[in-house]
């Protein structure tokens, strides 16, 4: 039970860092658009 636990637990972690980096590039994109647009 302890070993499917932590297997569990490192995939749900896994998934968040995946999920995170997704996000932070869309962000990350859209902000440096926005900072084009300005002119800066």
């Amino acid at each position: 039970a302890r070993e499917a636990d932590l297997a569990q637990g490192f995939t749900m972690q896994f998934l968040w860092i995946v999920i995170f980096v997704i996000a932070h590039r869309i962000l990350w994109r859209r902000g440096i658009r926005r900072f084009g647009a300005v002119g800066g």
